[in-house]
């Protein structure tokens, strides 16, 4: 290394000099360079799984909370609050009235 190289280098080596997040831990290029660097083996990928939906105990919920909201908001004059409240309370109920796909087995 050139002097400056070593000029550029923390005093301080506890500190990490990388920072990786969730994401950096999920992509696969970064994951295989790792791995190169390190010689091991890279991780087997991981398939993507879909979220699972809320369940209807959490939809009914929320699909409460927003139709007070929209309550509220039109008693307090904000008129296009409560629209989109409203808008928000019916997604939510067209959501609970949708058929459920059946479950699969894992």
């Amino acid at each position: 290394l050139g002097d400056a190289a070593v000029g550029q280098m923390p005093q301080d080596m506890s500190e990490p000099l990388v920072t990786l997040t969730a994401a950096d831990m999920d992509d696969p290029e970064l994951l295989a360079e790792l791995a190169a660097i390190t010689g091991e083996a890279p991780p087997p990928r991981r398939r993507a799984t879909a979220p699972a939906p809320p369940d209807q105990s959490q939809l009914r919920a929320q699909a409460e909370a927003k139709k007070q909201e929209a309550l509220r908001l039109k008693r307090a004059g904000d008129i296009p609050g409560a629209s989109q409240a409203l808008r928000q309370y019916k997604a939510l109920q067209t959501q609970l009235a949708a058929p459920r796909p059946a479950a699969t087995p894992a």
